[in-house]
């Protein structure tokens, strides 16, 4: 588990939400119950700025550059923190506190983008949820012993912003030592599927966004009660990012419905909030509910963002989407409800909701039809045998039709980082281009099939005990390979060539893939057989293929 990249996700979290409460609890003791709405538009929407910033130069800087304008934005988010503090608490005008509210999103922006990008790559696809989950609820935590401490203990208002900056060095010299470039080297395959449908996704964050900024129009509206439970509910944040988490790993279908449903809980509290019920059970039914959406919302762009032509761009998409709409939509809910009944108000948020449901349906029918084509068997007549087509594309691996139901599923990579599956378009076309010659070869061929037959029989025999050579690697070997090492579709093309003796560019010319794709296929074949080097991989494969003769021998 990357605890550096958690970590590095905790702190700047929880300096931005210390300063978020911070900024809001001040501006309403001077602009009154409009300040709090001005300044939550703001600091949600201002670090879009950042994102983009981010996204549309990282590729133009050389290693040394990039370090160099990172530090340059840890320093800015230095300055604005100094700045905050002497212009919140210390009095020192409202140029300080312009100059902190003008570069505390720029820097939080783009540091949020760079760590967003960070998590597409490293963090592993089995525990993506959780490593989230964890990011986000530490900072909780943190915030909710912080606060506890300067209530009992009564410390100066300058405390907190010495912590902040205390927590930023901290950062600071974790991020710097983190290594931050080479990730290109790793293969990075765009889908077609996810690519077509990205502005979906984005709406759908949208739509989220703007469930939570109606959500949040009851907490401006009365923010001075809402502050008293604000450290309270933190608590129940972080045991809502962790559940969230924990069903992001183990069900990710459910996650988008659990954030829909958790939603509509979220409105039966600030329902109850309007009927007189104590606010402290919607700040925290709030903060517990509203966990699974934020969750959903990363887990969504940092799990596809690999698949598309742009991950440190589309990475941090989730932020970059939802956050000004929440922005908005806290302005335009609060507006309502003090012109309007609550009735309007809920009567958007109703709306917003069934389009967020809509939406999501959208995204499940997209995936469904995927995943039926990646499964979906085809029946060879001249063969008898049995053609699997992964992840919606013409990939030939065949099986007799007796042994099909023995297959095991192939998994639709769609929301994982799995750049062992992954296909170009080039390997695609010379896939099906392959197949039309096998089938047009079998068709032309199959009189004089019969009458060898009886002679490959008889070599077959005489063959066993030698090394594979490329005319006597069967599909079924090949398959039973797959099966007994849990091997993908390229590696497993890759293992057959390396049976051939083929070099690792021969490998790269006749599979249509970079050389260093292939030594990344070779690596996790040494890895998931056991072997340390192809010598010993190729001795595995003789002896797993004795055990199949044996085996066969003793069913005649």
């Amino acid at each position: 588990m990357p605890w550096n990249l958690i970590l590095l996700h905790s702190a700047l979290f929880f300096i931005y939400v210390m300063i978020y409460i911070a900024l809001l609890t001040s501006s309403l003791t001077t602009a009154g119950k409009l300040g709090p709405m001005e300044m939550n538009l703001w600091l949600v929407t201002a670090p879009v700025m950042g994102f983009f910033l981010f996204g549309f130069t990282f590729r133009r800087f050389s290693h040394k550059q990039f370090r160099q304008l990172l530090t340059a934005f840890l320093g800015i988010l230095g300055v604005s923190i100094a700045t905050l503090g002497l212009g919140v608490t210390a009095g020192a005008g409202p140029l300080c506190t312009g100059i902190g509210l003008l570069l505390f999103p720029l820097g939080t922006g783009y540091i949020y983008g760079y760590l967003h990008y960070l998590m597409c790559r490293w963090l592993p696809s089995g525990r993506r949820g959780l490593c989230i989950g964890l990011g986000f609820a530490l900072p909780n935590l943190l915030q909710f012993l912080v606060d506890w401490l300067l209530k009992i203990t009564a410390a100066p208002p300058l405390f907190l912003w010495g912590l902040l900056l205390v927590v930023l060095a901290f950062m600071a010299t974790l991020l710097l030592r983190t290594k931050t470039w080479g990730f290109e080297e790793q293969p990075v395959a765009p889908r077609p599927l996810i690519t077509r449908n990205l502005p979906l996704l984005c709406c759908i964050c949208a739509i989220m966004g703007l469930l939570v900024g109606l959500n949040d129009t009851v907490s401006l509206v009365r923010y001075d009660e809402y502050v008293d439970f604000h450290f309270l509910s933190r608590v129940y944040s972080a045991i809502g990012f962790l559940l969230a988490g924990w069903l992001a790993d183990h069900y990710p279908l459910w996650l988008p419905l659990t954030a829909l449903l958790s939603k509509a809980v979220v409105l039966g509290f600030h329902v109850l909030a309007l009927e007189g019920y104590p606010f402290w059970i919607t700040v925290c039914g709030d903060a517990f509910f509203t966990a699974a959406l934020n969750l959903f919302v990363v887990w969504l762009f940092v799990s596809v963002a690999l698949h598309t032509r742009r991950p440190e761009l589309w990475a941090g998409m989730s932020r970059a989407a939802e956050l000004p709409v929440a922005g908005l939509a806290g302005m335009l809910g609060s507006t309502l409800l003090q012109a309007f009944p609550p009735f309007v108000t809920l009567l958007v948020f109703v709306a917003a909701l069934l389009l967020a449901m809509v939406l999501y349906y959208r995204c499940f029918l997209l995936y469904s039809d995927s995943l039926l084509k990646s499964r979906a068997p085809i029946l060879l007549p001249h063969t008898g045998k049995i053609v699997l087509a992964h992840t919606g594309e013409t990939v030939f691996v065949t099986a007799p039709a007796a042994e099909q139901k023995k297959q095991e599923p192939v998994p639709d990579t769609t929301y994982e980082n799995n750049a062992k599956d992954t296909m170009t378009a080039e390997d695609v076309a010379e896939e099906k281009e392959e197949s039309k010659t096998v089938a047009f070869t079998s068709a032309n061929s199959v009189t004089e099939k019969d009458s060898l037959t009886e002679t490959a029989n008889k070599k077959s025999a005489e063959t066993n005990s030698r090394k594979p050579s490329a005319n006597e690697i069967s599909e079924e070997k090949l398959l039973a390979y797959k099966t007994h090492y849990g091997l993908s579709v390229r590696e497993t093309d890759v293992l057959a060539h390396i049976l051939k003796d083929r070099s690792i560019n021969e490998m790269a010319e006749e599979l249509f893939i970079s050389p260093s794709t292939v030594k990344f296929h070779v690596a996790n074949l040494l890895k998931k057989t056991g072997a340390g080097s192809q010598r010993r991989l190729k001795q595995i494969v003789n002896e797993y293929d004795r055990f199949l003769d044996e085996k066969q021998i003793n069913r005649l």
